[in-house]
């Protein structure tokens, strides 16, 4: 095949691939690359296949099927061939993992599984490796190898970025699969679970309620505790969880209290947050229109002592 140019996705681009390859479907070590098609030029579909070099990003073209191959590739500029939009959307999603440190290990990780995700490279840490390739594998086998191999290479690259070299040393270097990598780093960083037991259960019992005008927020905040708790084998039940809630509440929440108090049926929390909402409502009008009696008596005294003055 000849040299090729690449054109972008908002027209030509001033570069050019040299892609030399003979086709013999069947031959034991073909490959297939697969990836975002750019162009269609000539009689070949061409495909770009983004890749990483130990010095920097290179791209790949070859036609869309079964080759023996012998590639030669000019290395080229990513933000020059796909353009300056998709390679910002990509920095942008890789930056956008915080750094791993001894305490946002959580977020970190979640952060991690949504870009790889957004990115379509978490296919190998969904599915477990596929077999090895042999003589007798299917074109279907060697193209979900090839997926799944493109997949862990790429995630291991993006996570290990995101880690502190101290942090990373800790793992083996025999661990080449991205799964069992982030396992790993896990495993250096889990909590105790009796300590933290105890810190989110003191902080369900002791926690109040301060009158900031949001309890269905502060009363959710309390079900999010809880819910910590039942992932560590400790399950409240709602009933504790809505007695826990009113005795968080403040002393102008009395009447309502009791007013629970005294009834036979028992409320959801779903109930209880909704009750709560209208208790709060209604104690902020009493609050208001106290206020305004009080400002209205004070005016009206001001004017009886002026006319007495005058007279």
């Amino acid at each position: 095949m000849d040299s090729d140019s690449v054109i972008g996705g908002r027209g030509r681009v001033a570069a050019t691939l040299s892609v030399f390859c003979s086709a013999e479907d069947g031959a034991a070590d073909c490959r297939y690359l697969s990836a975002i098609v750019v162009s269609r030029r000539g009689v070949a579909p061409w495909s770009l296949v983004l890749m990483k070099a130990a010095a920097a990003r290179c791209l790949i073209a070859t036609s869309r099927y079964h080759l023996r191959v012998n590639i030669s590739v000019q290395r080229l500029n990513i933000d020059v061939v796909l353009g300056n939009s998709t390679a910002s959307t990509i920095s942008a999603n890789i930056n956008s993992i915080p750094m791993l440190n001894g305490s946002n290990f959580k977020d970190w990780k979640e952060n991690v599984l949504i870009v790889l995700g957004c990115m379509d490279l978490d296919l190998a840490l969904r599915i477990e490796k596929p077999t090895s390739l042999t003589d007798a594998s299917s074109p279907d086998d060697r193209r979900n190898f090839e997926k799944w191999e493109c997949s862990n290479r790429m995630s291991l690259m993006i996570i290990k970025r995101g880690i502190p070299e101290a942090f990373r040393g800790a793992v083996s270097e025999e661990v080449t699969n991205a799964k069992e990598f982030l396992a790993e780093i896990e495993k250096r960083f889990t909590k105790n679970d009796k300590a933290e037991t105890s810190t989110l259960l003191q902080s369900l019992i002791s926690v109040k309620y301060k009158s900031k005008g949001n309890i269905r927020e502060y009363i959710m905040q309390m079900s999010h505790t809880a819910s910590k708790l039942k992932a560590l084998k400790l399950d409240l039940s709602d009933d504790l969880l809505v007695h826990l809630v009113l005795i968080s509440l403040p002393a102008h929440f009395s009447q309502f209290k009791a007013s629970y108090n005294c009834q036979k049926e028992k409320w959801t929390l779903n109930e209880l947050i909704s009750y709560c909402v209208q208790e709060e409502e209604r104690l902020k009008l009493d609050r208001t229109e106290i206020a305004n009696l009080a400002s209205t008596s004070k005016d009206k005294g001001k004017k009886r002592k002026t006319e007495y003055e005058t007279a």
